[in-house]
């Protein structure tokens, strides 16, 4: 019955037939049911489902791509260690050679952005050093895929360096080149992953909801994290076949009294801490009291439940955070005094608070951010088998680099431990030049910006420098410079900037910046740039 009515609305006065292009739609569409049709016949239904799902997406995103971001926000973090594919093949490494959840949404979301700038319907200029900055180190990237093959990289046996000897098993292949197009192909994913989110956060609107999003997702991954270190859950690894050499993974690798949310405390630690800085800076823009409340039960859970993952370098750089702001914040620096002594008054309630949730002082008897010995192990333990001999290899390699994700082909660790250990070992010269150049562009934007705490997006700033704070302390014993998350983060970071200077510039400033004095001419004076076309 419906498509009767509808085709004879459709249809011409005097009963002529439908125009041309409306026998076309007809005709595609019907083509596409037939198509639909055979597909559905010909595939298992499992795969039609996800076919369907991400024909779905698409259509939606092509509609509006801004929505990807809100899918991005919650899989990007969660798929880096606990949800993914993995591909079994000799050269790849079962606990992080996996093909992260997020991709299929990551690529749909490319997809559709392309055909938006291409049809002229997205015009938003972002205009930013870190352009430069990423294709460089992507064609240094490709040219050192010439030099992998010559290196004759031998991985070690983790079952004789006991790193892991139960979890990780990697091949002693001695041609690391495909695990390197692998691990290229993840640094180019991650690279999109950071112009998507600048591209797509163009509106202070838009980057209020992405941030309330952040928060709320922030919420629910501290209180699994919570429920984890409150019973009593264990190393969890379970694998669902889809094809021969293809398997969909999930894993959380906890022990019986620490607390995760995000596959390891470690890790989950780390993305708390992104989740309390980003809390902490909406708690002091926003006006509205209930909010501010909201917000501040928020932010206390968040660090209670990362003291409950017992993760040292999580909460030694959260203290840093911590004392970022408090140092940046004109608010907070007036009454410094006031506001350290109750800083450190509420992280030792909590830390209270933790060791009579935690079943850890009842099992170890010393609680562990006590417990020197433990973290100083761990340390010499990364020197020994990590740290060392990627200086090794790259001096072998003439300080070029191995190439991207080679290094940790080439030991018993299933990361480089460190951030910026990891970008030099791959990267060579190159990238120790491009970490000094990323810092010198991150502390002139801080310095730029640090004048002006006013509106919202300024304040977001500034909690975006602090979080940043936080993932280079973290990053200095634990992580990689390829894990998504972090490239995540550095696109709110880029993006929140950019909607910042534009705002300094004076196009569609709020009020409370047009009562400052003439503040085009303070950016043109500071050189921040071609104001942004709106």
């Amino acid at each position: 019955m419906f498509p009767r009515l509808y085709f004879s609305k459709l249809t011409r006065r005097g009963g002529e037939s439908p125009p041309a292009a409306l026998r076309i739609k007809w005709v595609i569409g019907v083509f596409f049911l037939i198509l639909w049709g055979l597909m559905c016949g010909a595939l298992p239904w499992y795969l039609v489902v996800v076919i369907s799902f991400f024909s779905a997406l698409l259509v939606l995103f092509l509609v509006n791509f801004r929505t990807s971001i809100y899918f991005l926000v919650c899989l990007v973090p969660i798929s880096a260690d606990w949800l993914g594919f993995h591909v079994k093949a000799p050269w790849s490494n079962p606990l992080t050679d996996m093909i992260p959840l997020f991709l299929p949404i990551s690529f749909l979301a490319v997809v559709s952005l392309f055909f938006k700038i291409s049809a002229g319907l997205q015009t938003y200029s972002t205009k930013t050093v870190f352009n430069k900055l990423f294709f460089t180190l992507f064609c240094w990237a490709l040219i050192l895929m010439f030099w992998i093959p010559s290196l004759s990289i031998k991985a070690a046996d983790t079952s004789k360096g006991g790193v892991f000897p139960e979890i990780i098993t990697i091949s002693r292949n001695t041609n690391p080149l495909k695990h390197n197009l692998f691990q290229l192909f993840i640094f180019a994913n991650n690279i999109f992953l950071f112009y998507l989110m600048i591209y797509s956060i163009d509106k202070e609107s838009f980057h209020r909801r992405v941030m309330w999003w952040w928060i709320i997702f922030g919420l629910l991954v501290a209180a699994f994290s919570f429920w984890v270190a409150c019973n009593s859950i264990q190393t969890f690894t379970n694998s669902i076949k889809i094809f021969e050499k293809l398997t969909f993974k999930t894993q959380l690798i906890v022990d019986t009294i620490k607390g995760a949310g995000l596959g390891t405390p470690h890790f989950t630690s780390f993305v708390l801490n992104m989740f309390i800085g980003i809390t902490y800076g909406m708690f002091l823009a926003e006006k509205r009291g209930s909010r501010k409340v909201f917000l501040g039960t928020v932010m206390l859970f968040m660090i209670l439940s990362n003291l409950l993952t017992l993760t040292k370098a999580g909460f030694v750089s959260l203290i840093v955070m911590l004392h970022f702001f408090l140092f940046s914040f004109h608010r907070l620096r007036k009454n410094f005094f006031r506001n350290l002594t109750l800083m450190y008054a509420v992280l030792l309630l909590l830390f209270m608070l933790q060791l009579k949730i935690s079943r850890e002082f009842r099992v170890e008897g010393t609680p562990r951010f006590l417990n020197k010995a433990g973290y100083a192990g761990a340390i010499d333990s990364r020197a020994k088998y990590v740290w060392i001999p990627g200086v090794k290899k790259l001096l072998r390699s003439g300080c070029l680099g191995l190439g991207v994700g080679t290094f940790t082909y080439a030991t018993i660790s299933p990361h480089g431990h460190s951030i910026y250990f990891s970008t030099l070992f791959d990267f060579g010269i190159i990238g120790a030049i491009a970490l000094l150049a990323m810092l010198f562009i991150i502390v002139k934007n801080f310095l730029i910006m640090i004048k002006f705490q006013e509106t919202y997006l300024q304040i977001m700033f500034l909690s975006c420098c602090g979080v940043l704070v936080s993932i280079g302390v973290h990053g200095l014993v634990d992580l990689e410079y390829n894990t998504p998350v972090i490239w995540l983060f550095l696109g709110f970071y880029a993006a929140t900037f950019l909607l910042a200077q534009k705002e300094l510039a004076g196009v569609n400033a709020p009020k409370q910046s047009r009562e400052t004095k003439d503040p085009l001419s303070t950016v043109n004076r500071l050189n921040l740039g071609t104001p942004f076309k709106p």
